[in-house]
């Protein structure tokens, strides 16, 4: 016979039995805990790359198909050219020579438009860049005085930089110096005392040398530069002049800090 328990029986109990505490999680689980966690995110790495993937596929599709458009395009151009002007004798119908002799005379039209566009295109160019080049040249040359005012080899450092270009057949360098304006000369002065990093820097290939320079502008950026100015010296109101001659003879250089400064 099923025995029922007693609302007496269950009061008796000790309150432990009833409410027992939750048991901490053992290692195991824990570990267990951490595996899942790590799979959810390789699966949301992986989700990501699956649609970066896509992404990429989608684009590079679209591209090929713009490329394949605009190659049918030349093709069905150049197919629809009269390759020879239209001789009426060649032709039965003479509506149809009148037709491909006007047509022949606007090709012809079109061809000369063409090549007048892009010689003016080009001309223009040409312009906007001797233009940029003596506006990047000016700086540079007003940047390069102080420094070559300092350094009685600057010289020197450009014809090495001249030669290195030479040699290694890389022009960009030149170009890069005159692109980063102020720092220009700092990059020239550098290279001039590092002949290794010159070498370096000429002799790699093509891709790396933009990098490279870019590089050496950034950490050259990290320094001030010296400012440009041809201002004099500014003097103080009320005195008589910013300029006072130093007496060795008879004074201590703080003496001479505190009057020149303070009068």
């Amino acid at each position: 016979m099923l025995e029922l328990t007693t609302l007496q029986e269950l009061e008796d109990e000790p309150t432990a039995k009833l409410i027992e505490p939750k048991a901490e999680a053992t290692i195991e689980e824990k570990a267990k805990a951490e595996t899942l966690k790590s799979d959810d995110r390789e699966k949301a790495k992986k989700r990501l790359s699956d649609r970066l993937k896509e992404e990429t596929y989608h684009r590079r599709e679209a591209e090929r198909k713009l490329e394949l458009s605009n190659k049918l395009l030349e093709e069905m151009e150049v197919a629809n050219k009269l390759q020879s002007e239209p001789k009426e004798d060649d032709y039965a119908d003479f509506t149809k020579f009148k037709s491909d002799q006007n047509k022949w005379i606007a090709q012809k039209e079109n061809e000369i438009e063409d090549r007048v566009t892009k010689r003016i295109t080009a001309a223009n160019q040409e312009k906007q860049y001797n233009q940029s080049m003596q506006e990047k040249q000016k700086i540079y040359l007003t940047h390069r005085e102080p420094l070559a005012k300092e350094d009685d080899k600057f010289h020197d450092y450009e014809v090495a930089i001249d030669d290195a270009v030479s040699t290694w057949g890389a022009p960009e360098i030149q170009s890069l110096i005159l692109n980063a304006k102020e720092y220009g000369p700092q990059i020239v002065k550098y290279l001039g005392n590092h002949p290794d990093d010159l070498v370096n820097i000429a002799s790699a290939p093509q891709s790396e040398r933009s990098f490279l320079m870019g590089r050496l502008l950034a950490k050259l950026e990290a320094k001030p530069v010296k400012k440009i100015t041809s201002a004099s010296d500014p003097v103080r109101p009320g005195s008589k002049s910013a300029i006072v001659e130093a007496n060795p003879s008879n004074e201590t250089v703080s003496e001479y800090i505190k009057r020149k400064n303070f009068g």
